[in-house]
C-alpha cells in the first residue's frame, strides 16, 4: 500500500493532500473553532463503481466529539455535498481567509462544476455557493450521514419547516417531497407549487434529520429555483431519515443560475435545528 502523502498547508485552517492514497483523487481537511471537515471521495459498493464521487466524509463537532458522517473507506455510500452527476475534485483553492471566516474554491474536472465552501468560526455550518453545475441532463445533491447516531435508514426522524401546512405527510426516497418536475408529477397527480408553498422561508427550504431524544443532527437550508430570478432547487427527496436528495436541473436546456445553500450541525433538538436554518438563511441568504 501507497504510503499516505503529506499534507499541504495552505492557511492555518486548511489542509490539502495532493492525492488520496487509495484513489488518486484530491482530499482536504477544513477547521474551525465548532468543528472539522474532512473532504474525500465517496466510494460505492461494486455495482455502482464509477459513480465514486468527491463530499464531505466526515464532519466532527469540536465540543461534544460527534461526528455527522461515520464513513469508512469501502463499506458503504456516506457522505454530504455530493452528486451521482459531478467528476471527481481535481482542484482545491483557498480564496479568502480572514476575520473569522474562510472560503475554498472547489473545481471538478477543469472547472465543469464550481463550487465555493465558505466557513465562519462562529457558526457550526457551511455556506456552499454552487457557482457552475455542468451540462449533464440531470445534477443532484445528495447527503447521506449518521445524525443523531443514524446508521439504519428509518431508525430516525426529519422535519421540514412549514411541513404542518403542507398537502402530504413526510414521504421518502424514491417518492419526492417537493417536486415540479414533469416526469414525477404523476406520484401526486397534481403538480406542487412551484414556490414549494408553506416549505419556503424565505426563497428557501430548511430540512434537518437526526434521532428523537440525541438531540443533534444534520440540517441544509437551500435555495429554492425560480425562473428567470435565481437558481436553486426543483425537486427534494428525504433519505430515509438520514439526509436529503435535492435536484437543481433534470433537463439540458434548463436555466442553470448560482444558487447557494447551508449544511449545519444542531445540538438541540428539532426546534433548534429550524430557528439555526432559518438564522442562516435572515444573515446570509441569497437575494438575488
Amino acid at each position: 500500500m501507497a504510503d499516505r502523502p503529506a499534507l499541504r498547508r495552505l492557511t492555518p485552517n486548511v489542509q490539502i493532500a495532493e492525492h488520496d492514497f487509495l484513489t488518486g483523487c484530491l482530499t482536504a481537511t477544513m477547521r474551525t473553532n465548532l468543528f472539522e471537515l474532512q473532504f474525500g471521495v465517496r466510494r460505492r459498493p461494486d455495482e455502482l463503481r464509477g459513480y465514486d464521487d468527491s463530499c464531505i466524509v466526515g464532519w466532527t463537532i469540536a465540543d461534544s466529539g460527534n461526528n455527522l458522517v461515520e464513513a469508512h473507506y469501502l463499506e458503504d455510500i456516506k457522505g454530504l455535498d455530493g452528486s451521482t452527476y459531478r467528476p471527481l475534485c481535481s482542484r482545491i483553492d483557498v480564496v479568502s481567509a480572514q476575520g473569522g471566516e474562510m472560503s475554498v474554491r472547489l473545481s471538478y474536472n477543469s472547472d465543469e462544476f464550481v463550487s465555493t465552501y465558505t466557513l465562519r468560526d462562529d457558526l457550526p455550518a457551511v455556506q456552499i455557493d454552487y457557482l457552475i453545475y455542468g451540462t449533464y441532463r440531470v445534477f443532484n445533491v445528495v447527503d447521506i450521514g449518521t445524525p443523531g447516531g443514524v446508521v439504519e435508514k428509518f431508525s430516525g426522524a426529519t422535519r421540514v419547516l412549514g411541513q404542518e401546512s403542507w398537502t402530504r405527510p413526510i414521504v421518502y426516497h424514491e417518492r419526492p417531497y417537493w417536486n415540479v418536475h414533469v416526469d414525477e408529477r404523476a406520484d401526486f397527480l397534481v403538480p406542487d407549487a412551484a414556490d414549494a408553498g408553506s416549505l419556503n422561508y424565505r426563497g428557501y427550504m430548511i430540512m434537518a434529520a437526526g434521532k428523537e431524544g440525541s438531540g443533534w443532527g444534520l440540517g441544509r437550508a437551500i435555495q429554492i429555483y425560480r425562473q428567470g430570478e435565481a437558481g436553486g432547487i426543483r425537486c427534494v427527496k428525504l433519505l430515509w431519515d438520514t439526509g436529503f436528495e435535492t435536484f437543481p436541473c433534470y433537463d439540458v436546456d434548463q436555466e442553470r443560475r448560482p444558487f447557494r445553500s447551508f449544511l449545519f450541525a444542531y445540538s438541540g433538538g428539532f426546534d433548534e435545528a429550524m430557528r439555526l436554518g432559518c438564522t442562516l438563511v435572515d444573515r446570509f441568504g441569497d437575494r438575488s
